[in-house]
């Protein structure tokens, strides 16, 4: 059974409240006003209402297990923005060690979400980040979109450990619906040289995928 975390949020539109007073001209007006505010209200959306459901999915190849022993990448959602309705959704890492770079690959429905744009999280400090869009090419996602990012500090020296925010990705909504947000290739190298590539040490990582249902 996996868990689920729900978002919801209500917005009302308030009604007008005007007091009238004074000579019969200035009623008059203030009733006129009232009417024409009464018909914008009743052509008008009264309330709007925003539900965001992340459910884990079941794990595949790897354990989903984000406390267990290794890296393991995972989604948090950010803020909820309206016109245009917005989200961000927090990639995070736990139990980082010794990571000298890193990166993820993550899928999603385009008919349900449109990539706007990707800023580093706080974990990776001044490290370089990229991230950038396309087609999945993978024949097991058909018509999928794929976000490529990639992170790295600056010297080998330099490495990062623990836990935090890797990445906030902030999708437009386009329509009520649900899609599996997969991290399809997630790793973190080391600098220790792997003597087989003679090349930093890639130890690859767990991932919790989701499933995002917009109500």
């Amino acid at each position: 059974m996996g868990t689920e975390i729900m978002y919801h949020r209500d917005i009302w539109t308030e009604g007008l409240h005007t007091t009238t007073g004074g000579n019969a001209m200035m009623q008059r007006y203030v009733m006129l006003a009232s009417v024409i505010f009464s018909l914008f209200l009743c052509f008008a959306p009264n309330a709007f209402a925003l539900e965001i459901h992340l459910t884990e999915l079941a794990p595949t190849s790897v354990p989903s297990d984000k406390n267990s022993e290794g890296a393991a990448f995972w989604f948090q959602l950010g803020d909820i923005l309206e016109n245009p309705a917005e989200i961000v959704l927090a990639v995070q890492i736990t139990n980082a060690e010794n990571m000298y770079r890193g990166g993820f690959d993550l899928v999603f429905d385009p008919n349900i979400l449109a990539f706007v744009e990707a800023e580093p999280g706080e974990f990776l400090g001044n490290a370089d980040f990229h991230a950038r869009e396309s087609l999945a090419s993978d024949k097991q996602y058909p018509g999928q979109r794929l976000i490529t990012v990639g992170y790295k500090q600056i010297g080998k020296k330099s490495v990062m450990n623990g836990s935090g925010t890797i990445a906030l990705l902030r999708f437009r909504i386009l329509q009520n619906g649900d899609t599996a947000l997969r991290l399809v290739r997630r790793g973190i190298y080391t600098p220790q040289i792997d003597p087989h590539t003679e090349r930093p040490t890639y130890v690859p990582s767990k991932a919790i995928n989701v499933l995002l249902k917009v109500e």
